[in-house]
């Protein structure tokens, strides 16, 4: 076999993890695309509208459920000794397959987080229940901010300091959030082919929780590195400083967590390679 990249091959074995893909996650696509249905029939039964915020953040939740199930449920076989041998002996080689592995990971949750909007968006057109409007902006702080500058919404109302503070850190969420997004994803792609166990999701899980813990304590020594002044931050902490301290910090992590989303892609890629039955 031409070990040279062939856009036949690769198309061949992304087909076949495609309809891999619907067997193994079909019903948990369900079951994620009804989660909005779960929040707008409350609001039908009592009479009160579900405020945008909430929406969103159950989808974000959703997408971030998917991203730990898709490797283990949709490809949790391929490093089995008996069962891998069939995704061993396809007639490609392993960046053909590696590259559909790390696609059809990475377009489920996608999936996911389209299905449940679609399905958000299509119950707030009906002209009863919760729903009031259709979610614009999926933003954590900026639909928080909308919340909280709604008059209406009884929720207290922050000044122009703490907006301040919310743009700091606005500014760079959904870049975070991509980027955590990716991570999540390498992260798991890698603890699926590492993982010969029954419930490699969960064990997964709990070695990402103990892993942020260490990159947590990494990016803010890097940063007390850099920003000396932060030990300072009793005598001087006024609304400008603490948004500039905020995106400082959201900035070294982002830059933290690229590195080391390239870093696992990687080492998943060469731990396929290695893989012996």
């Amino acid at each position: 076999m031409n070990n040279k990249f062939d856009f036949g091959r690769f198309g061949k074995v992304l087909s076949l993890d495609f309809k891999r893909c619907i067997r193994n996650f079909g019903t948990s696509f369900i079951v994620m695309w009804c989660i909005p249905l779960a929040l707008w029939i409350p609001t039908l039964a009592f009479d009160f509208s579900m405020p945008s915020l909430v929406r969103v953040y159950s989808l974000f939740i959703t997408v971030f459920i998917s991203t730990i199930l898709a490797p283990a449920k949709t490809f949790g076989d391929i490093n089995l000794r008996r069962e891998g041998i069939r995704f061993a002996m396809l007639p490609a080689t392993t960046l053909e397959k590696y590259l559909s592995y790390a696609l059809c990971c990475t377009l489920i949750p996608i999936v996911v987080f389209l299905g449940g909007f679609a399905v958000d968006s299509l119950l707030t057109l009906l002209p009863f229940g919760g729903f009031d409007s259709f979610i614009t902006s999926f933003g954590f702080v900026d639909n928080l901010s909308k919340l909280m500058g709604d008059p209406n919404s009884g929720v207290w109302q922050p000044g122009g300091d703490v907006m301040a503070l919310f743009d700091s850190f606005g500014k760079f969420e959904m870049a975070n959030f991509i980027v955590a997004f990716l991570f999540q994803i390498a992260f798991f792609m890698l603890g699926n082919l590492m993982f010969r166990f029954r419930n490699k999701a969960g064990l997964s899980f709990l070695i990402l929780m103990g892993f942020s813990s260490i990159v947590s304590v990494i990016s803010r020594t890097v940063l007390m590195c850099f920003e000396p002044q932060l030990l300072l931050v009793g005598e001087e902490s006024g609304p400008e400083f603490i948004a500039q301290i905020m995106g400082r910090t959201m900035l070294i992590t982002i830059i933290v967590n690229a590195v080391l989303s390239i870093g696992l892609y990687i080492a998943s890629y060469y731990k396929m390679k290695s893989l012996k039955y």
